[in-house]
């Protein structure tokens, strides 16, 4: 570590006790990022090992341009801008002005302040792509590679406003430095403690051994749950003069509790940080794995089913967003979601899930609702011949329906005597077909059904109601008798 000249601060790579660097091999480059001095605003340099150069933020004037310039810089491959802020773009105008700009990198954001539009002015007069960008997507920097940590695609659930959060990674190969959990970068731009709050949640790699500090190290970031997560080994705070107590007192005190050694642009100057970076290919990406179970594979019209995708699985990488398509046209959002179908029929059900990469895939099931039962009470006889047993009174009852109906835990009952009720054993009842439920007697040619009862059942001289129920107790149909007649069938013709 050296003091440079003109107040430029040098950390060097070979600061294994941070474990930030290892010893360079064949296929090690260097990688170094410049955090630039622009007083209360935000700049670094990013310096692949093939050479490509990124810039993310400029500060708010023409100091980065002037420090490009100085080292002979008259391309970026890459420009961030992480918020639409006067002190991220100001200094971004004169650069796209002057330099050639392969790429320009935006979270969507906008703002009404004179300088942002001389900015969106000089984007659209540049022969730069424009790229929008959000969580879980990936930016190709050269050798190495920037994560999208902030902000979270809109619909996601997670926080889809604030600045473009990134993490720097080298390829997985023999030789590891700024690719390990630790020796990545993390450039937290202006974020605040909520917004760190939900990076965490989101489960993404936020580990890193070098830090750029967020919000010029106000109170209002640098949380300790952020900071547990990422782990820093060095932290970088860019700052100047300024009325609000950057760099907070607080802040500080968090970053030395995480173990970080900080440094500060106001009273370091720019800080130059240079690390070994592997350049071997690393492997392809490997898709995730869509997976999901569903509460029922036959659930009746109306009732919810529930698909849970929670066995899905990434096995290189993060699953960052599951979509949910319902054949109905009903689309959702999460790793649950909850549909119903209004009417019979065979439905498809079909996840998509897509990790950090953008790499997808996608698996369906289907349901089927089956048909509302359509069984019904036809008859009942209740004028019986044997006064003694009632033997010969039944109810008879039919399906009416198109598809087999399982009476299992289905009921008759007489309304008007409850405690007289005959509950089914498993029997299926196919369409068309009859059965009936004697008072005393069996009748295997009718279902062999029996309330075993010596004394009567349905009365001969009151009207009685003979009730229906499914296996929920549900009623699902009656037949009342009003005495019409010896031995005749209330309700339907005698059977």
């Amino acid at each position: 570590m050296r003091r440079g000249e003109r107040g430029v601060s040098w950390v060097l790579a070979g600061l294994l006790a941070l474990g930030l660097g290892v010893v360079a091999s064949a296929d090690t480059g260097t990688l170094t990022a410049h955090f630039i001095d622009v007083g209360q605003s935000d700049a670094t340099r990013v310096v692949a090992p093939d050479g490509t150069a990124a810039l993310i933020d400029g500060g708010s004037d023409g100091t980065v341009l002037a420090y490009l310039q100085k080292q002979g810089i008259s391309r970026l491959a890459l420009l961030v801008a992480t918020t639409p802020e006067d002190d991220h773009v100001g200094g971004l105008i004169p650069i796209l002005q002057t330099l050639t700009v392969d790429e320009v990198v935006t979270s969507g954001q906008s703002s009404s302040s004179s300088i942002y539009l001389a900015f969106a002015n000089a984007v659209a007069a540049s022969s730069a792509r424009t790229v929008v960008v959000s969580r879980g997507e990936e930016i190709e920097l050269g050798s190495v590679n920037l994560e999208v940590l902030n902000p979270a695609p809109a619909g996601s659930g997670g926080s889809s406003h604030g600045p473009i959060v990134l993490r720097l990674v080298c390829p997985s190969g023999p030789a590891l430095s700024v690719g390990s959990s630790r020796g990545a970068f993390l450039f937290a731009s202006d974020i605040d403690a909520a917004t760190e709050s939900d990076i965490v949640l989101s489960g993404l790699p936020l580990s890193a051994g070098v830090l750029k500090v967020a919000d010029h190290g106000s109170c209002e970031a640098s949380s300790s749950a952020f900071l547990s997560a990422v782990r820093p080994d060095l932290a970088i705070v860019s700052v100047g003069p300024n009325s609000d107590g950057d760099p907070c007192l607080a802040a500080l005190s968090r970053l030395e509790a995480a173990g970080a050694t900080v440094w500060r642009t106001d009273r370091d100057g720019t800080v130059v940080i240079q690390s070994p970076c592997s350049t071997a290919a690393r492997a392809p990406n490997q898709a995730p794995t869509a997976a999901f179970t569903l509460s029922s594979l036959s659930p009746s019209a109306g009732e919810g089913v529930t698909a849970d995708a929670s066995t899905s699985f990434d096995p290189d990488g993060t699953i960052v967003s599951y979509s949910w398509t319902f054949s109905d046209g009903t689309i959702a959002t999460g790793v649950t979601a909850e549909h119903s179908y209004a009417s019979p029929g065979t439905y498809w059900i079909c996840l998509t899930v897509a990790d950090n990469v953008g790499a997808a895939s996608t698996q369906c099931q289907s349901v089927t609702v089956p048909p509302e039962p359509d069984v019904r009470i036809e008859c009942v006889m209740y004028g019986g011949t044997l006064p003694l047993d009632e033997s010969d009174e039944y109810v008879q009852i039919r399906n009416y329906g198109t598809a087999p109906q399982n009476l299992f835990d289905w009921a008759v009952k007489n309304l008007s005597e409850s405690a007289r009720t005959y509950t089914f054993p498993s029997y299926v009842l196919q369409p068309g077909a009859a059965i009936r439920v004697y008072t005393n007697e069996v009748h295997p040619e009718w279902g062999g059904f029996t309330f075993g009862s010596a004394v009567e059942i349905w009365s001969d001289t009151a009207s009685n109601t003979a009730v229906l129920l499914d296996d929920a107790s549900r009623e699902v149909d009656r037949c009342a008798y009003g005495l019409k007649g010896w031995g005749v069938c209330a309700t339907c013709g005698t059977p």
